[in-house]
């Protein structure tokens, strides 16, 4: 492939670089949704502390984004009933429970941590309800302060992103099936043989 687009395609290697500088960019804007959204997320209770992790901003950064290319009429809504589906798994080393949600094909991860106050700490498997119910109830606060910042300037630029990126990644496609008329696919590829031979 490397040749094709060396020495056969430079056209093809200059939609490469597109798509490569169009993910970098879209890596770069879900950071940036970090400094934009900012919700107050640590809620102190008798036994516990509940925190964001690293994966919340993420995850909302991806519900706005399906919202604003159309996929989802409202993604709070289906981020709702993530978090309402969501379960509780204890750290196996720490004084710590995760609040996870499903995220496709029977995976979790962990949206919120509950770090558990010194007195509690050995009844970490008695405390999930507990974490469970006050994950729900942080996340719907959450999401209340999601819909009044919204819309957020990095949701738009990123969905552009990725619209751009996706009509970059079919203009490869195309040009790949057939390059000046001639297959460019493996198994059938004059471009590809002629490599090999070499």
């Amino acid at each position: 492939m490397e040749d094709l687009l060396q020495n056969h395609a430079p056209d093809l290697l200059e939609t490469v670089e597109r798509i490569r500088g169009l993910q970098s960019e879209f890596v770069q804007t879900r950071e940036d949704f970090k400094d934009e959204f900012k919700p107050e997320i640590t809620r102190e209770y008798e036994k516990f502390t509940i925190q964001e992790t690293d994966r919340l901003s993420g995850w909302i950064f991806d519900l706005l984004i399906e919202q604003e290319r159309g996929r989802y009429d409202d993604a709070l809504d289906s981020g709702m009933a993530k978090v309402e589906d969501g379960r509780t798994s204890p750290h196996p080393e720490e004084p710590k429970i995760f609040f996870k949600i499903e995220v496709a094909g029977g995976r979790y991860f962990s949206i919120l941590g509950a770090n558990v106050e010194d007195g509690y700490r050995g009844d970490l498997q008695d405390l999930s309800t507990e974490v469970e119910q006050a994950g729900v109830e942080v996340m719907e606060e959450v999401f209340q302060q999601v819909e009044i910042k919204a819309p957020y300037e990095t949701v738009v630029v990123g969905a552009s992103k990725l619209d751009d990126g996706r009509e970059a990644v079919n203009e490869l496609e195309r040009t790949l099936i057939e390059y000046h008329g001639r297959p460019v696919i493996p198994g059938d590829c004059k471009y590809l043989e002629e490599a090999r031979a070499e």
